[in-house]
């Protein structure tokens, strides 16, 4: 795979934890009252949005390599379930062959979608 393409992914997996973790402290601040339900709403509102460009800059790298991912990355745009999301790419991670262990940690829905996304990706781009 293109070093670029790789160093950009990762760029973009990097972006995706960050949020990802920006997300879990708001809520639990907002559990704690330390952010009001209009302030929580408003900043999860952004960062969704946030979430969903990275998502489209995956399918823009990675769109047209591969049906499957075509449709859970579009999936995954339109706000399908985490669940489902995971047992989609866990299904495409075993059809392909890409091992046990990351089929069952797909299974166990460990790590985020955006990354799992990324993985499977580059995983699909190198064995073309």
């Amino acid at each position: 795979m293109d070093t670029k393409l790789q160093d950009k992914l990762r760029s973009l997996q990097a972006r995706a934890l960050s949020l990802n973790r920006t997300l879990e402290d708001l809520k639990n601040r907002r559990d704690r009252g330390r952010v009001d339900l209009g302030q929580y709403t408003d900043l999860s509102t952004d960062l969704e949005r946030e979430r969903i460009e990275i998502l489209m800059e995956i399918k823009t790298f990675l769109g047209g390599k591969n049906q499957q991912l075509d449709h859970i990355i579009g999936a995954a745009i339109n706000g399908e379930s985490d669940d489902v999301l995971f047992q989609q790419m866990a299904v495409v991670a075993e059809e392909k062959g890409f091992g046990k262990q990351m089929v069952d940690q797909l299974n166990e829905h460990k790590g985020t979608i955006v990354s799992w996304l990324i993985e499977i990706g580059t995983q699909l781009i190198s064995h073309v």
